[in-house]
């Protein structure tokens, strides 16, 4: 219903209306309040009286409608669905998502892709498990101890930092990567080589040991994993684990 609060100045119109000699019709404008409010369309009534001496009135009542034009606006989009479980106070969850591109909030720890389109799916500093679908994806677990499934299709698994992927028990798995089809892309590495001032790429010295010049990436294949010394240290500060790999070729990393 019409209330104060449905005009200007929260108060309900009222006023004089002045006649000059002859005139018999007069337009009153009624000055309403705009909201944002999406509500169904109001009535209201104008009603003249006390006539001053001499004049009468004719139609002493008109009514006017407040017009809603406020718009519902329903949104549609391939929203992710999340299940969330909590047990002693740790909140972990999963998410599955048929977007194009997902990145992981801090709390969640699985990311699932649902779509048939290239994807791009990024993790937290979390303990990740992360899978892309059918066509070529970009799959970057950052912090903590990941699993990375890229599913078919040429993939791209993405590591910036030693701390995208420690050394030892805390390295990431890589569970399908191929060689020659799958690819390791460490070009935005913050510092392959902690010996030399700057940013440095690494370099690939196959199944060689290290020599302590450090920036140096190597492949163990009877253990599978792929290892970098930033430190000159001959011994690994960065590891990826790639789950029934036997040879990599430098073709399957991108370095720079």
């Amino acid at each position: 219903a019409v209330n104060a609060t449905d005009f200007v100045g929260g108060v309900l119109p009222s006023g004089i209306v002045s006649f000059a000699v002859g005139e018999t019709s007069k337009l009153i404008t009624v000055n309403v309040a705009g909201d944002t409010t999406i509500e169904s369309d109001e009535a209201f009534t104008v009603t003249l009286s006390a006539p001053s001496a001499g004049a009468t009135l004719g139609t002493a009542t008109a009514v006017g409608t407040i017009l809603n034009d406020d718009l519902l606006l329903m949104l549609s989009t391939a929203s992710p669905t999340t299940t969330m479980t909590q047990s002693q106070n740790v909140t972990t969850g999963s998410v599955s998502t048929s977007l194009s591109s997902f990145t992981l909030a801090t709390g969640y720890t699985g990311l699932t892709y649902t779509g048939s389109a290239p994807f791009s799916g990024t993790g937290n500093d979390g303990d990740n498990t992360i899978s892309g679908g059918p066509d070529s994806d970009i799959l970057f677990g950052k912090g903590g101890k990941d699993v990375l499934t890229g599913g078919a299709g040429g993939d791209w698994f993405r590591y910036d930092a030693v701390s995208d992927s420690l050394a030892g028990v805390a390295r990431d798995v890589i569970t399908d990567f191929i060689s020659g089809q799958d690819h390791i892309d460490l070009s935005r590495f913050l510092d392959a080589n902690a010996l030399i001032f700057g940013a440095q790429p690494f370099s690939y010295i196959g199944s060689s040991n290290f020599s302590g010049a450090g920036g140096e990436l190597r492949f163990d294949s009877v253990n599978q994993v792929l290892a970098g010394d930033t430190t000159g240290s001959r011994s690994a500060s960065f590891e990826i684990k790639l789950n029934n790999v036997a040879t990599l070729s430098p073709n399957d990393l991108k370095l720079s």
